[in-house]
């Protein structure tokens, strides 16, 4: 039988439970390389990897581009992008090459994973934990793609586990490093935002009803979680500029597919927990509340402060003076230099990637309320750090029973909260909910799952319905492409959804044409033109186009099923004669000839 209560505290653990740790996670990596590096660069670029290419450099302008494209064009904070940017320096822009950084990072969240749940439950937690992670068909397949959601993943894990550490161990350096992470991961993805709720919501509840101890580190935790949550200051006036529908590129939806919005969100919910499709989907369901419903029994408290650590959490009053002073200097000298220094190299490098003008001057009007709003950001922290120990000192509420936090609670908090709040304001109308945003709680439904696994095993019978309910989950994996892809056997599709540009250009180049144009429709499915074609006399245009201006004879590259591109079809073949020369995947070549006119 498994003692949780002697594992729960990390400081015990022997040797030879350290030792088991090590090589269990040693090969818990092994397995998630394997499943993540596989075919890693077979596919092209899909549309929205290309968000993490277009802009490269490694000065000033690039990243001020950057930052205003980002607040702009696509619909997330930029810290991801700034890390392909400077990933992308180091390795170039082949497929295997930038994937490889989500891919590494993937790996990353399954090492942490491990951690958080060796905090939370001990040893055998941490290896549940990672393993339920590390076969997850959708971070599997968002480690294998080219955007912010593998970051999402490592920031929010790296998050929970230094608010744990902040929680237990009277240790500054833990406060400031879970500050930092968590305004990184705010940075990355909004949804790190909901992920992260809890944390706020745990320490204010320590410090209402908790021990005198968990009340001690409650404290400077609290402060560290709200300096982190106020740099998002500066970062609301080019939220607001996205959610109000002015970009005219980008704005957040829910993914349409035709169904009501409950039953939309339990078909997200599925793909979040890998749980599959008929035959697998009732048995995948059914293990997986019975692992939840064994993971909220376990009523094991949390390690708290020790004590005498409240003094040692909180800063000096004259470090929150200092930050505010530069906060106060900031708002004095950014709105005069940015525009003059920044806005005009911006402005080179938009235009260089083809932007209009038209399109530039938005982006540098939201870089521009970004900067401004820096010093807003900065002032508030200062000015918490300098009333937080007259704040938090306040007389509270008296309550007979002082709490600790137990696993139970932690749980509760992490993975029922953030999600019950996603679902409600999706479902009241709030276009919030995509399949791959969830993989913000996809660690704290690791964690419980891990922790359920371990105390079912604990029973007397339970290791004999832990084996079947194991099985459950792996023949569910196995229906995802992300998984089966590596058996050579189609499953169900994660991810990106790209064309064979690629093929397309070999076969291009293999048929020659004598240098005649390409023309496409202009759409999101084309967008990978502008890289793969590259070099070549090309021509987007909108399927409402006319023949206006396009040449005597051309080639139009159709994209077979793509209502857009079928309308360009029906509209060019009254101008001109189509003929079909070509196939490739889902591109079909005509050779066009302009009509004569009688």
């Amino acid at each position: 039988m498994v003692s949780l209560s002697r594992e729960i505290a990390p400081s015990r653990i022997s040797t030879r439970e350290r030792t088991l740790f090590v090589g269990g996670m040693a090969a818990l990596l092994i397995l998630g390389a394997a499943l993540r590096l596989y075919a890693l660069g077979v596919q092209a670029f899909d549309c929205d990897e290309l968000y993490a290419l277009r802009i490269q450099g490694n000065s000033w302008k690039e990243i001020g581009a950057l930052f205003g494209r980002s607040a702009f064009h696509d619909f997330h904070p930029p810290i991801s992008y700034l890390l392909f940017m400077l990933w992308i320096a180091l390795f170039g822009m082949g497929e295997a090459a930038v994937r490889s950084l989500p891919a590494l990072l993937g790996l990353v969240s399954i090492g942490l994973q491990g951690f958080l749940g060796r905090r939370a439950g001990g040893v055998w937690v941490g290896l549940a934990g990672a393993a339920f992670l590390a076969v997850n068909p959708l971070h599997i397949a968002y480690s294998q793609e080219a955007r912010p959601y593998a970051l999402l993943v490592t920031l929010t894990i790296a998050a929970h586990l230094l608010f744990l550490r902040s929680l237990g161990e009277a240790s500054a350096g833990n406060r400031v490093a879970y500050a930092l992470i968590a305004a990184a991961g705010i940075y990355t993805h909004y949804y790190v935002l909901f992920a992260l709720l809890p944390h706020g919501l745990l320490a204010l509840w320590l410090l209402w009803s908790g021990a005198e101890d968990s009340r001690r580190a409650a404290r400077p935790t609290l402060l560290a979680y709200s300096c982190a949550m106020a740099t998002f200051i500066a970062w609301l006036p080019a939220l607001w500029y996205q959610v109000s529908g002015k970009t005219g590129e980008m704005s957040p939806k829910v993914l349409d597919l035709g169904e009501s919005p409950l039953r939309q969100a339990g078909s997200f919910l599925k793909d979040a927990a890998g749980l599959g499709a008929s035959p697998f989907l009732l048995p995948a369901v059914l293990a997986l509340f019975g692992l939840l419903a064994f993971a909220f029994m376990d009523r094991e408290r949390l390690p708290a402060a020790p004590a005498g650590s409240e003094s040692e959490g909180l800063p000096p009053r004259w470090v929150g003076a200092g930050v505010l002073a530069a906060g106060i200097l900031l708002a004095a000298g950014l709105p005069l230099l940015v525009p003059r220094l920044l806005f005009p190299a911006a402005r080179e490098v938009l235009r260089g990637e083809g932007y209009e003008s038209a399109a530039i001057e938005p982006q540098l009007h939201a870089l521009f309320g970004f900067t401004v709003s820096i010093p807003a950001a900065v002032g508030v922290i200062g000015l918490l750090m300098l009333v937080w120990p007259w704040l938090s000192s306040l007389p509270w509420r008296p309550v007979v029973r002082r709490r600790p936090l137990t696993v139970r609670g932690l749980l509760a908090a992490l993975l029922l909260l953030p999600v019950g709040v996603v679902l409600v304001l999706s479902l009241a109308g709030l276009p919030l909910l995509a399949v791959q945003y969830l993989l913000a709680f996809e660690p704290a439904l690791a964690l419980a799952l891990g922790v359920g696994a371990v105390r079912l095993a604990s029973v007397r019978w339970g290791r004999f319905a832990l084996a079947p309910a194991v099985l459950c989950f792996v023949l569910a994996g196995l229906q995802y492409q992300a998984v089966s892809g590596v058996f050579d056997v189609r499953g169900i599709p994660l991810g990106r959804q790209t064309g064979a540009w690629r093929d397309l250009v070999r076969e291009l180049d293999r048929q020659g044409g004598d240098g005649l144009p390409l023309v496409l429709v202009d759409n999101s499915r084309s967008d990978p033109a502008e890289l793969y074609l590259r070099g070549r006399p090309m021509m987007r245009i909108l399927d409402s186009g006319t023949a206006a201006g396009l040449p005597e004879r051309f080639r139009f590259v159709h994209l077979v099923g793509y209502p857009s591109s079928e309308v360009l079809l029906g509209n060019l073949s009254r101008a001109f004669s189509l003929e079909a020369g070509f196939r490739v995947d889902e591109f079909v070549i005509y050779e066009a000839h302009r009509k004569e006119v009688p």
